[in-house]
């Protein structure tokens, strides 16, 4: 197989780079076009040689490039696909296409065709078909199936109803399987647990679970027809008794009224073994089992870890579930490296529910970023690869790859930039910027020169460039350095939005 690569001059030397990490013959055919992103088809087929063409098996022109490129195709009776929108992609591109994974397309970057293909396969590997235990909601539960994450609402019953429906969206829309309702401890909120069923029933299709201890709590939550109880103990296993027969439950190695729950893994995993036998005694055929993740050193992760690996050694049909806030949200790290090493381990273990939450600000996200990692482990084991190269990952702020652009200036005026000078004074006005978490905006406030007491314009978006593009058509800007400024301190917002940091004009990100 061989393959022309077509592209500008400032990208010549970067996608010849890219080309010689493939395993094929590649040839570059560099235009006398310095941006390839704005090179048109027509350009491109001015410039393509009938006849030396002839010897390729098809071309790849920039997947930023306009237009569909069939019509280049019926001109010269060579194939022409679209390649990736980054030129250092087409290693990667050109092993999917050989391996036969994706279809090439004249119309659509590879790099799109990459992401719907990923994503069929993701949906395979987590559409596994097994001997379904039970089912939570429509969710099938068995060990070796889909690992599905529950999300939980912290302190519902201290909740408005506005907050309420707010959070139980935000997690849906973040792909959660399943909403927690997650009570308050050493209170007894029983009056409002049906309120709470009914008001999320009424806002997301998803089955819903109750993470308490109290009796009376999980008494009105059945009797509200609660699709999951977290978390049955030896404390009040006896009270439900066959009540919990045919309810999904959680059991958890605890007595709550005793304040014990074992520190050695093997104690731990015979006191919920003898747990998991009155249950049994008492019928209750829908059971998943906890073994509780402790936090590092308290006392002791790796020991909460073996125990869930002993459990599972012992108990093969068992279906386990792993609660992992008590390490996110124990650590000061970021959530992303974290919620994905948790998510491997659990499917290292055969877990088939994960509990994840956002208590606080530096574990905002946690619950997409563990849907996203549950994605991308079970698409490793379907793979039998390692949680690598899957197409999906959840860098965001380091890379795999630093990317070799380079231009060369060596025939320029070299000029040294000084130290930051004073924004000139704007006749048009001045802005405060800022960022509603909540909803994802942006916020521009203009104010003009002689009326400080409020603004005159509030311009709301998710992305910079929608808001300074506003602000140019309204004309509110007219010093090129204020232009400037304006850009870079927009751009800082979005990066804080899309991050979670907090946002403060005129102070660094980082």
């Amino acid at each position: 197989m061989k393959i022309l690569l077509v592209t500008g001059t400032l990208a010549e030397d970067y996608v010849k780079k890219a080309a010689k990490h493939t395993d094929i013959e590649c040839d570059v055919n560099v235009l006398p076009y310095p941006v390839a992103s704005l090179l048109t088809l027509k350009i491109i087929q001015k410039y393509l040689d009938r006849e030396r063409i002839k010897k390729y098996d098809f071309i790849m022109i920039p997947g930023l490039v306009k237009g569909d490129a069939s019509q280049i195709e019926r001109k010269i009776g060579l194939p022409v696909f679209k390649g990736p929108k980054d030129a250092w992609d087409i290693p990667y591109i050109i092993k999917l296409y050989r391996e036969g994974k994706i279809r090439l397309s004249s119309s659509k970057p590879a790099c799109e065709l990459v992401d719907k293909t990923i994503q069929e396969e993701v949906k395979i590997a987590i559409e596994v078909k097994g001997n379904e235990k039970f089912r939570v909601g429509g969710l099938p539960i068995f060990r070796g199936g889909p690992i599905w994450v529950a999300a939980e609402i912290i302190d519902a019953p201290k909740l408005s109803k506005s907050k309420l429906m707010a959070m139980a969206k935000y997690y849906v829309d973040s792909g959660a399987d399943i909403i927690d309702i997650g009570m308050v401890a050493g209170e007894n909120n029983s009056n409002k647990v049906p309120e709470i069923i009914n008001i999320l029933r009424k806002v997301v299709d998803k089955p819903l679970s109750i993470d308490s201890l109290n009796p009376d709590e999980i008494e009105r939550a059945i009797d509200t027809g609660i699709e999951l109880i977290i978390s049955i103990d030896h404390s009040n296993i006896d009270i439900f008794g066959k009540e919990l027969r045919d309810i999904p439950i959680v059991l958890i190695p605890v007595d709550h009224e005793e304040g014990y729950c074992p520190e050695k893994a093997i104690d731990r995993v015979k006191y919920l073994e003898s747990l998991l036998h009155k249950a049994n005694k008492y019928g209750c055929n829908k059971v998943l089992c906890d073994l509780i993740l402790n936090p590092i050193n308290m006392p002791s992760l790796t020991e909460s870890i073996y125990a869930f690996k002993y459990f599972s050694e012992r108990n093969p049909d068992i279906p386990l579930f792993m609660g992992i806030g008590n390490v996110t949200e124990l650590i000061d790290a970021d959530s992303p490296g974290i919620n994905a090493l948790m998510t491997g381990l659990a499917m290292e273990t055969g877990i088939s529910i994960i509990l994840t939450t956002e208590a606080s600000h530096k574990t905002r996200g946690s619950v997409k970023e563990v849907v996203y990692a549950s994605k991308m482990m079970q698409l490793a084991k379907k793979r039998g690869s390692v949680p690598k190269d899957l197409g999906i990952d959840l860098l965001m702020i380091k890379e795999k790859k630093r990317r070799a652009l380079s231009y060369d200036y060596s025939k320029s005026i070299v000029v040294k930039a000084e130290k930051e000078k004073v924004i000139q004074h704007d006749k048009k006005g001045f802005f405060r910027i800022m960022v509603d978490y909540d909803k994802g905006d942006i916020i521009a406030l203009h104010y003009q020169p002689r009326k400080r007491e409020k603004p005159s314009y509030a311009i709301i978006g998710k992305k910079a460039i929608d808001i300074y593009l506003k602000i140019i058509e309204l004309g509110l800007i007219s010093e090129l350095s204020h232009a400037a400024y304006l850009g870079r301190e927009l751009t800082k917002a979005e990066i804080a939005l899309k991050l979670g940091r907090t946002y403060i004009q005129d102070e660094e990100l980082f």
